[in-house]
Parts: C-alpha cells; sequence; structure tokens
C-alpha cells in the first residue's frame, strides 16, 4: 500500500499541480517566466522507504483524484487551523454520494484557540453524509501512525490548557484507514 498524504493549507488553487503550490515563477531562460510544469506526474513526492507513504504538497482536487487512481493509493489529506476537528470522505462527486470516495481528510483542532459555533454547524452534518465526524467543542492535536497496511489517527484532546496540572490527552476519536479501501472508519 501507498499512502498518500496531501498536506493541505488554505483553499488549494485547481490550477496548480502539487509541486507548483508555492506559484514562485521558474526561470526558463526567456524573457517570461512561468510555473515549473510537473502535470505529467502528479506523484512528484517524497517516499519514506521505511513505511511506504508518500508525501505531496497541496494541490488540487483533480491532483488528489488523479493519485487516488493509482495502484494501491490511499490519498489521506491532512489539515488545520480552523480550530475544531473534521473527518470526511473526500468524494469524487458530490452531487453523487454513492460516487467513489477518493480520499480522507483529517483536519485538527488548535491546543489552546477556542471557537464557538458546534450546535449551528451540527445542524448541517445529517446533510452531508461525507463528514464522518465534526467537533468545536474541545482543543487538542491529531496523531497519525502509518505503516505499509494502514493508517491510524488519533484525535487527542487536551484538559484545560489554562491550569499546569490540567493536561490530561484522551481519544476524542480514533480512525483507521485500511490498504486498499479508501475511507475512513471509527474504531
Amino acid at each position: 500500500m501507498a499512502l498518500v498524504l496531501a498536506a493541505c493549507s488554505g483553499d488549494p488553487d485547481p490550477t496548480t499541480t502539487p509541486t507548483d503550490t508555492d506559484d514562485t515563477p521558474t526561470d526558463t531562460g526567456s524573457d517570461t517566466t512561468e510555473p515549473t510544469d510537473t502535470t505529467d506526474d502528479p506523484t512528484t513526492d517524497t517516499t519514506d522507504s521505511d513505511t511506504g507513504t508518500v508525501v505531496v504538497p497541496s494541490g488540487s482536487f483533480a491532483d488528489t483524484c488523479a493519485l487516488a487512481r493509482k495502484e494501491n493509493a490511499n490519498p489521506i489529506i491532512l489539515g488545520g487551523d480552523t480550530h475544531c476537528y473534521w473527518v470526511t470522505d473526500v468524494k469524487q462527486d458530490y452531487a453523487d454520494m454513492n460516487s467513489a470516495t477518493v480520499a480522507s481528510e483529517f483536519v485538527t483542532t488548535a491546543v489552546t484557540s477556542h471557537r464557538g459555533g458546534y450546535e449551528s454547524t451540527a445542524a448541517f452534518l445529517p446533510d452531508n453524509p461525507h463528514i464522518k465526524h465534526f467537533d468545536t467543542r474541545e482543543q487538542g492535536y491529531g496523531l497519525i501512525r502509518l505503516s505499509r497496511e494502514r493508517a491510524e489517527v488519533d484525535l487527542r484532546v487536551v484538559g484545560d490548557v489554562a491550569r499546569r496540572d490540567g493536561y490530561a490527552p484522551r481519544n476524542q476519536k480514533q480512525y483507521v484507514i485500511e490498504a486498499g479501501q479508501p475511507g475512513a472508519v471509527e474504531v
């Protein structure tokens, strides 16, 4: 299994490839400069030889779908800075919730920052079955363990961060993604 981690930050530009997201022009030796074109290989990556994990910089939705079509690939998108937990199935076609899951997305909350709005956002969850988990009520972080066979993700919660003795970490939720089986499964 080749797990693919696509670390996303912000809204990806649908016209970029996984390796040209910094928008830095490349000197082509002519009077004009253009971004480096790596569209022939959307998996330009860094591979961990021990786990077989492929780490790809942020790219477009099309890049994620292209990665998902690779043999035994289960793309995992990691995100943050929304001050809440999200676990979602990334669908090939959101108009058809029965369409293929092309990736799993995990977004972690912040350790010290608060965010409200749980009830108002939770009210929309029944209409969005691809969202497997959402929570703004606790602070914490994510922990991921990778092997060739699976990815295990813990959504860790910390206690009262305003108190020195308040750090009592625990798992809020745990998920696993098995090789060759797209989608996160709660354990």
